[in-house]
C-alpha cells in the first residue's frame, strides 16, 4: 500500500495568513478612487501584473509571455512592491512608477539646481519611489556666494528642505517616502554631517552615509592628517590670491569630483580644491565610529571600491545609493538573533529564518554572508510603551506598524481591547548560554541592582519576596556554579546564600564575584536595562529562562 504526498505548487494553494492578506489589501491590491475593489483575489493581482509585463513584448509574443509570468508569480516569484502595486494600474493611478528606488542626478552648487532637484524628488516620491542624493557637491557653511553677496548656510541646511519635503509628500500606495543622503569624507562640513542626527528631529526622513575614499583610509592607517576641502572656481582663486598650479601644500589639493562645471581641472581630470581645515585623520575616524555606535549613523560607503567594481564604470560614476534596511534590525539565524549590521562578522554561510508575508508562509533559507549594509536610523524620537493583559510590552515610535485583528495599525492608533499579532512563527536560536544563565540574567534584570559601597568593589544584589524562597535558592545555586568556574588570585573560594529580612518580608542575595562574572557577559549597571547579547544569541533554554526570570 502506498501513499501520495501532495505538495502545494501554487501560491493560491497555500493558506494565506490574516496579516499577509492585510498587507496585500493595504499595499498592493488595486482599488478604484471610490474604494471599489478591482483585484478581488491575490491571483487577480498576479494576473494584472503578468499582463502589464507581457504587454511590453511584441504583440505576437504577449500571450506566451503572459502565461510564463503568471506561472512564475503563482509559484512564488514575487517582484518588488511598486511593481505589484502599480503595474497595470495606469487607469486608476497613472502618475505612479514600478521602480522601487532611484538615485538623483548631481545636485549642483546653485540655488536653481538645488530647487529643481527638490521638485524632481517630490515627484519621484509621489510616484512611490525612494531616492538617494549626494550633498557634498554643495559649498560648505560660511563660504561666500558672489552672486548673492552673502555667505551660505551650508549643505545641511538645504538637506533640511529635502527632509521636510519628503515628510510632507505622501508616496503612492500609502507609504512614506524614503531618502538616502551621501556625503564625501573630505568635505569641510563632514563633522556636522556625521553629528547631524544628534539634533533632535533633524533629517529624520533620511538615511545618511559617508562616501569614504582610499586616501582617507590610508591617512587613518598612517596616523596622518586629513584635509577638508571644496572645489574653488577661477574667480574665487584669484580673489583669494591662490595659485592653484603652484600652491602651498596647506592651500590646495587636487581631488576627483563628480562635476567639472565651472571648476579648475588639471590634465588628470582632478579638480582644484581649497583647503578649509586640516584634521587628524584618526580624530575624524573616531568621530565616525562614535556616531555609528551611538546612533547607527552614518553608514559607510567605500566609494572608490564601489566604482572600481561597477560594470558601468566607463559611463557612470556612482556617488549615491538608494535607501536600505536598519543595521540594528535583528534576523533569526543559526547564531541566534543577530543584528544585520553584525552579519559581516561571520565568515560562514548564514541560515536565516524569514517570513515570506506575500505568501503568508514562514520559510527558512540559507543566505551567503552579506556585506555590511549602510545604516538607517530612527535617531532620537519619542518612544511609547504598550502593555498587554499578559504583561508583555511593546516599545516603539508612534508610527510603528502593529498587526492586529482590526488590520495593520500605527502604534498611536491602538486602543484598549485590541488583540495584537506579535510573531507569525518560531525563529531560530543560538548556541550560547543555558537555562541557569538565562534565569540569572532575567531575574537580576527584573529584581536586582548593582551597588558600590565606596571600596571600588561593585556587587550585584537580588531582592525577592520571602514567598520566593525557592527561587532564591535556585538563583544562589546558579550564582555559585558560575562563581566556582572563576580563578581567584588569593586562592579563596566564594559562595552566595539567601539572606532573610523578616521585618521586610523579603530575602536577598549579594555577591561581588558575581558582578565580575556578569561583566564578562556585558551585563553591568549601565547595560542592565538592555537584553544582554548572550541572550539574543542564546539557546532556546537560555531565552525561555531569561523571560521567565524577567517576568516572574
Amino acid at each position: 500500500m502506498s501513499s501520495v504526498l501532495k505538495i502545494a505548487m501554487q501560491a493560491h494553494d497555500i493558506p494565506v495568513q490574516d496579516a499577509s492578506s492585510d498587507i496585500w489589501d493595504k499595499k498592493y491590491r488595486l482599488k478604484a478612487k471610490d474604494g471599489r475593489v478591482i483585484d478581488l483575489t491575490v491571483d487577480e493581482t498576479y494576473q494584472r501584473v503578468a499582463r502589464a509585463l507581457a504587454d511590453t513584448e511584441k504583440e505576437e509574443l504577449r500571450e506566451a509571455w503572459y502565461e510564463r509570468f503568471l506561472w512564475a508569480l503563482r509559484r512564488g516569484a514575487i517582484p518588488a512592491g511598486r511593481i505589484i502595486s502599480n503595474a497595470g494600474a495606469q487607469e486608476h493611478k497613472p502618475a505612479t512608477s514600478t521602480i522601487n528606488c532611484t538615485v538623483s542626478g548631481i545636485v549642483r552648487d546653485s540655488m536653481d539646481d538645488i530647487l529643481n532637484k527638490v521638485h524632481e524628488a517630490g515627484l519621484t516620491l509621489k510616484a512611490g519611489c525612494g531616492i538617494g542624493y549626494e550633498f557634498s557637491t554643495l559649498r560648505p557653511k560660511g563660504a561666500y556666494v558672489a552672486g548673492a553677496g552673502a555667505y551660505t548656510s551650508g549643505p545641511l541646511s538645504f538637506m533640511d528642505i529635502y527632509d521636510k519635503m519628503c515628510f510632507t509628500v505622501s508616496s503612492a500606495g500609502g507609504r512614506r517616502g524614503a531618502q538616502m543622503g551621501t556625503f564625501e569624507v573630505g568635505h569641510p562640513d563632514v563633522p556636522d554631517f556625521i553629528r547631524a542626527k544628534r539634533e533632535n528631529g533633524r533629517l529624520r526622513q533620511f538615511n545618511l552615509s559617508l562616501l569614504v575614499t582610499k586616501d582617507f583610509m590610508e591617512a587613518v592607517k598612517a596616523d596622518g592628517d586629513w584635509k577638508l576641502a571644496f572645489p574653488v572656481r577661477t574667480k574665487e582663486a584669484e580673489a583669494d590670491g591662490l595659485d592653484v598650479y603652484s600652491p602651498k601644500e596647506t592651500e590646495i589639493v587636487w581631488r576627483e569630483w563628480p562635476t567639472h562645471e565651472g571648476y579648475i581641472v588639471n590634465e588628470a581630470g582632478l579638480v582644484a580644491c581649497k583647503v578649509y581645515k586640516t584634521m587628524h585623520a584618526r580624530r575624524l575616524w573616531d568621530l565616525i565610529m562614535t556616531s555609528t555606535y551611538d546612533f547607527a549613523e552614518p553608514g559607510f560607503v567605500l566609494i572608490d571600491k564601489v566604482n572600481e567594481m561597477n560594470n558601468n564604470w566607463w559611463v557612470e560614476n556612482i556617488r549615491a545609493t538608494n535607501p536600505c534596511v536598519t543595521a540594528d534590525t535583528r534576523l533569526h539565524t543559526q547564531l541566534g538573533m543577530v543584528r544585520i549590521g553584525d552579519l559581516h562578522a561571520s565568515g560562514d554561510m548564514l541560515e536565516a529564518t524569514v517570513d515570506v508575508r506575500t505568501l503568508g508562509l514562514g520559510r527558512r533559507g540559507t543566505v551567503a554572508r552579506p556585506a555590511k549594509p549602510a545604516f538607517m536610523t530612527a535617531g532620537e524620537a519619542d518612544v511609547f510603551k504598550e502593555i498587554t493583559e499578559d504583561g508583555s510590552e511593546i516599545k516603539a515610535t508612534e508610527w510603528h506598524d502593529i498587526y492586529t485583528e482590526r488590520g495593520k495599525l500605527k502604534l498611536r492608533d491602538l486602543a484598549v481591547g485590541d488583540r495584537i499579532f506579535v510573531q507569525s512563527g518560531k525563529g531560530q536560536f543560538g548556541s550560547e548560554g543555558n537555562a541557569d544563565l538565562g534565569l540569572l540574567l532575567g531575574t537580576i534584570t527584573g529584581d536586582g541592582h548593582f551597588t558600590n559601597r565606596g571600596n571600588d568593589q561593585e556587587a550585584v544584589v537580588v531582592n525577592l519576596w520571602n514567598e520566593d524562597r525557592e527561587l532564591a535558592e535556585t538563583i544562589a545555586r546558579c550564582m555559585n556554579h558560575d562563581i566556582a568556574q572563576q580563578q581567584y588570585a588569593d586562592g579563596r573560594t566564594y559562595s552566595v546564600a539567601p539572606v532573610a529580612v523578616p521585618e521586610r518580608n523579603m530575602v536577598f542575595l549579594r555577591s561581588v564575584p558575581m558582578a565580575r562574572v556578569l561583566k564578562n557577559h556585558g551585563f553591568t549597571a549601565e547595560t542592565k536595562h538592555r537584553v544582554p547579547e548572550v541572550v539574543w544569541r542564546g539557546t532556546e533554554d537560555c531565552v525561555r529562562a531569561y523571560l521567565r526570570g524577567l517576568f516572574q
